[in-house]
């Protein structure tokens, strides 16, 4: 089973007995968790006062977390923070260079806290390779603009200028940051068909069918 057409495509390739017995059934996303709440609580509980861009995920070289890292601080956008929630083996070398700019390491943040988090957030970024990440599906349930690669369906999710941009990461972040696209109630409506209902009775009938 993969996540997107893309990976499978890959696996296929790589795997040739693989072929034909692939399904295609996306990530998941809990809909009653990850939802639009009150921003300006969530910002409060955060501690956050003007714009915040996320990445929420592992911190290991293949997220890419230090180009995000070193692309927002190129920008020197006043009173935007980014906000980095995750562990792993490259968090001593982003928190060394992200010292002494508008950087919040977060550290591992529990999934009940998430919700209020990306709701905290003004945008959520990416700059991996992934076929469809979980924090996209939830960043835009959420009613937030997810900032993304051309890579696996996230071409599908996001709308350039709509709900976020899969544009250069420079220019992407520049444009949330100025208020180009906020936050909107609509942008949770597009992630309808990942709710773990509709999800949920794919997986259930490739089982039954196994």
């Amino acid at each position: 089973m993969a996540v997107d057409a893309t990976t499978a495509s890959d696996y296929g390739r790589k795997y040739p007995w693989l072929r034909g017995r692939l399904s295609t059934i996306p990530n998941g996303v809990d809909t009653e968790a990850f939802k639009p709440m009150d921003r300006t609580e969530c910002k409060r509980e955060w501690g956050f006062g003007g714009k915040v861009l996320l990445y929420a995920g592992r911190l290991e070289p293949d997220k890419h977390v230090l180009d995000i890292l070193h692309t927002f601080l190129s920008i020197s956008q006043p009173d935007a923070v980014l906000a980095i929630a995750g562990d792993g083996t490259l968090r001593a070398r982003i928190e060394e260079q992200g010292r002494g700019g508008s950087v919040r390491i977060l550290g591992s943040v529990s999934r009940s806290r998430m919700p209020s988090l990306i709701n905290a957030s003004d945008g959520g970024v990416l700059f991996s390779d992934e076929g469809l990440s979980s924090f996209a599906l939830e960043t835009l349930a959420c009613g937030v603009p997810m900032i993304g690669t051309l890579t696996g369906d996230l071409p599908k999710l996001i709308r350039d200028g709509d709900n976020g941009f899969l544009a250069e990461l420079g220019v992407a972040m520049r444009t949330i940051l100025r208020g180009s696209v906020v936050p909107e109630r609509s942008i949770s409506e597009m992630v309808r068909e990942y709710a773990w209902p509709e999800v949920g009775q794919r997986l259930l009938s490739l089982y039954r069918e196994m």
